[in-house]
């Protein structure tokens, strides 16, 4: 996941840390919850922690993750609907090579999709 934030614009990296920490900062449960995890998993001497504790924090993994589907870092996304796909929108079919724009944070905040 580091890896991942690394790689990409540092403007995009802050936002998604900053709202991150809103989020934290709006739910105190959530964030005691996050900072016993991290008591638990990481060694209170260790100087550097690495990807396979990393992959331990549950808790801290899915706060990232909602704070990344409320505040997604791109607000739009494009796509090119495939021969394969089959998109149909509204009974109508979408002919493949059609572009498509969506909002990622209205489809995350959808609730029409059981995800």
């Amino acid at each position: 996941m580091c890896s991942q934030f690394l790689g990409a614009g540092t403007d995009s990296t802050a936002l998604a840390l900053q709202w991150t920490t809103v989020n934290l900062v709006k739910s105190p449960h959530v964030q005691e919850a996050v900072r016993r995890e991290i008591d638990d998993v990481v060694a209170a001497d260790v100087e550097e922690v690495g990807e396979d504790v990393l992959g331990n924090l549950e808790c801290l993994n899915a706060v990232i993750m909602e704070a990344l589907r409320l505040h997604p870092p791109k607000s739009w996304v494009f796509r090119q609907v495939m021969e394969e796909d089959h998109v149909v929108h509204n009974g109508q079919s979408i002919p493949a090579g059609t572009k498509v724009y969506f909002q990622l944070a209205a489809l995350a905040r959808d609730n029409m999709l059981n995800i």
